[in-house]
Parts: structure tokens; sequence; C-alpha cells
């Protein structure tokens, strides 16, 4: 369906119109675009890899009630993720259009606002995780799922790590240095696997 709707949508794309006029595009700005986008794009490669990683490593050291207390465990801070998520969807443009636009000094003060509160937010959360952890489980899932209460604030405090990496990598982005996110990834993740 997907390969019938884009054969569909082509004829009128500007993929057709750039193939069309292939002598007039700038391989200069080619090369530019690669070269930015290449580090981008292997940074999410090595992501999806390490997401598989960790679950196979839990899959090989836990037993099948573990791993099911595991990610009960995992929903707030994967709810969290995906807030971040629509944080990074509005301020990454914003940012990027304020460093675009020559306006680099109010671009940084953007950037700076937004990570001391992200630091904070995540912070406070992963305190009330730790202190509240029983309540939490309780709240949110039932007494059941009690076992899940110790694994709660360790899954928080990871995620706020991962949560302002991922931030300070769409900062980076937004600034222009796009391989930032996959040396940024590759060191986080190798100490991830060895915790």
């Amino acid at each position: 369906v997907c390969a019938i709707t884009i054969l569909l949508l082509m004829p009128g794309s500007a993929l057709r119109q750039m193939i069309l006029s292939a002598k007039k595009v700038d391989r200069g700005i080619v090369g530019e675009v690669f070269s930015f986008s290449a580090p981008l794009y292997g940074a999410d490669i090595f992501q999806y890899l390490y997401s598989r990683l960790t679950v196979l490593i839990l899959g090989a050291l836990m037993l099948p009630g573990s791993v099911a207390i595991y990610g009960i465990a995992g929903k707030l801070p994967e709810s969290c993720g995906r807030i971040l998520q629509s944080l990074l969807v509005v301020y990454f443009p914003s940012v990027t259009e304020l460093i675009s636009s020559g306006r680099r000094e109010e671009g940084a003060r953007l950037m700076n606002v937004v990570l001391l509160i992200v630091a904070v937010l995540l912070s406070a959360a992963t305190l009330v995780a730790f202190v509240l952890q029983e309540q939490i489980v309780l709240l949110l899932f039932s007494a059941q799922y009690l076992e899940a209460d110790p694994i709660l604030p360790l899954l928080m405090c990871g995620f706020a790590f991962a949560g302002m990496t991922q931030l300070m990598n769409s900062t980076a982005v937004a600034s222009g240095f796009s391989s930032v996110p996959i040396r940024v990834s590759t060191i986080s993740s190798f100490v991830n696997v060895v915790c």
C-alpha cells in the first residue's frame, strides 16, 4: 500500500522535478546535506540497535516474570519520554530558526532556559519516584505489581539522564553539530550496557 501510494504521488512530486533537472543541482550542496545528515542517520541506527541489545540482555538475564515487572516499571519513563518528544517537536524547529536567522544570542538563551527547565523537571520527577515509589505503583497499576516499586526510581533516573542527553543532542544538531549525537550515543550506550 505504501509503495503504491508513493508511486501515485511521484509524478507530481518535487523529487520528479529534481530528477528531471539534475543538471541544475549543485553537487556541493548535496555533499553538505549528506555530510550533515549521515551522522544523524548513524545515531538513529545505533539507538535502534542499542534498544534491541538491552532487550536481549534483559531477556537473557531475567526470568519471564521479572521481565514483566520490568515492563510495568518502565511504563512511567516511557510516558515521560513521549512528553519529552512532544517538547522536542516544538523546541527543535524554534531554536533552529533562531540560530539560522542569525539570532544566535536568543537561540542560546532559549537553549539554556529549556535545558534548565527540563533538568529541574526530570530531577523532580526522579526524586518523586524515589520518595513515592510504592504509592505511584499502587496508583498507576495495582498491588499485584508492587515488586516493580524498587525498579521504578532507577528507571526514572536512567530516563532523566537519557532525556537530558536527547535534549542536548537536539541542541547540538540545531547549532549545526550533527556528529555530536553519534558520539554521545556511543559513549552513553557503552556505559549503560556495562552498568
